[in-house]
C-alpha cells in the first residue's frame, strides 16, 4: 500500500505503513520510504506515494542491499536499518550486484556472533529474505538462515534440494518439534524456478504453529503446540554450518533484503513487506 498521490494524509494511513502502529516522530521514514530523503528536512511532499517500508513492529534486524546505508559494494558489513544495531558481518567477501549481495556459494556468508537476543525456544519470531539462486546445492541444502552448532540446531530455513523436487524446507534439533521425518517441509511446484527471478521466502511462529510462504503465498501451515531448539549458536544467513566441514553448505545467491521479527508477521504484512 502507498499513501495517496494527493489530499490530507491521516494519522491512521501513516499507521499503515508502519504495520498498524502509528510513528514516533518524522525520522522513522528515514531509510524506510522510497524516495525520502536519508537526511536534513523531511516536507510533507516527501510522503506522498513514497512510503512503502516494511513493517517495524518487533522488527528485530533489517538488512537491505538497497539502500547504501545498509551496504556500499564490496563493503565488510551488512548494517542494520533499525536502532538495534543488529550488524552483520560479510565473511569471504562477497559482492555487490544492482540492488544486491551476491555470494559465491564458496566460503561466504553473513553473520552476527551474538545471538543472545535472538527469538529461542517458543517464542514467536518471524523471518523474510528476498533472494535468487545461483547454483543450487543438488544433494544437499540451501539454508537461507540458520543458528547452528556442531553439537546442536534452534532453526534453520531454506531450500531441500536432496532431491529431484526441491522442498522449501525448516528444521529444528536438540529438543524442538521439527525434527527427522517430521521436518516441515513444501515441495515446490514444477513451475516453480529460483533461479530465474528473485523470489520472496518467509516463515513466522506464533510460538506454537509454524507457517511458511512463498511470494507471499501461504504454502504450510504445521500443527499446533510445535517448538523450536534454544542454543547459543551464532546466526547466520546463507550457509548452515561452518564449524562443521562438510556441513558447511554456502548458499549460491543473491540476497536482496533479509528481516527478522520477534512476533508472527500477518499475511497482509507479509504481502506488505515482500513489496517494501
Amino acid at each position: 500500500m502507498a499513501l495517496q498521490s494527493s489530499g490530507a494524509i491521516s494519522l491512521s494511513q501513516i499507521a499503515a505503513e508502519f504495520g498498524g502502529s502509528t510513528p514516533h516522530s518524522l525520522s522513522e521514514y528515514y531509510a524506510a520510504a522510497s524516495g525520502v530523503p536519508s537526511s536534513g528536512t523531511i516536507d510533507f511532499a516527501d510522503f506522498y506515494g513514497t512510503a512503502s517500508g516494511p513493517a517495524t513492529n518487533g522488527l528485530i534486524f533489517n538488512l537491505d542491499a538497497r539502500n547504501s546505508s545498509s551496504y556500499t559494494s564490496n563493503a565488510t558489513t551488512w548494517y542494520d536499518l533499525t536502532s538495534n544495531n543488529r550488524d552483520f558481518s560479510l565473511y569471504g567477501s562477497p559482492t555487490g550486484v544492482t540492488n544486491a549481495i551476491s555470494f559465491s556459494g564458496s566460503s561466504q556468508h553473513a553473520y552476527i556472533a551474538d545471538g543472545t537476543w535472538i527469538p529461542e525456544g517458543t517464542s514467536a519470531k518471524s523471518f523474510e529474505m528476498m533472494m535468487k539462486i545461483g547454483n543450487p546445492s543438488w544433494g544437499k541444502y540451501d539454508f537461507f538462515i540458520s543458528k547452528t552448532s556442531t553439537s546442536s540446531q534452534s532453526f534453520s530455513f531454506g531450500l531441500d534440494h536432496t532431491s529431484p523436487d526441491p522442498k522449501l524446507s525448516f528444521g529444528t534439533q536438540g529438543g524442538g518439534s521439527f525434527t527427522g521425518s517430521s521436518e516441515a517441509k513444501y515441495t515446490l511446484p514444477s513451475s516453480f524456478n529460483s533461479t530465474t527471478a528473485f523470489h520472496h521466502y518467509a516463515f513466522t511462529y506464533d510460538g506454537s504453529v509454524l507457517k511458511m510462504y512463498v511470494d507471499a503465498s501461504l504454502v504450510y501451515t504445521s500443527g499446533s503446540s510445535k517448538s523450536l531448539h534454544s542454543n547459543t549458536a551464532v546466526l547466520r544467513l546463507m550457509a548452515f554450518d561452518p564449524l562443521n566441514g562438510y556441513y558447511y553448505w554456502p548458499v549460491d545467491g543473491d540476497v536482496r533484503f533479509a528481516r527478522m521479527y520477534n512476533r508472527a508477521l500477518s499475511a497482509s504484512e507479509i504481502t506488505s513487506n515482500m513489496n517494501a
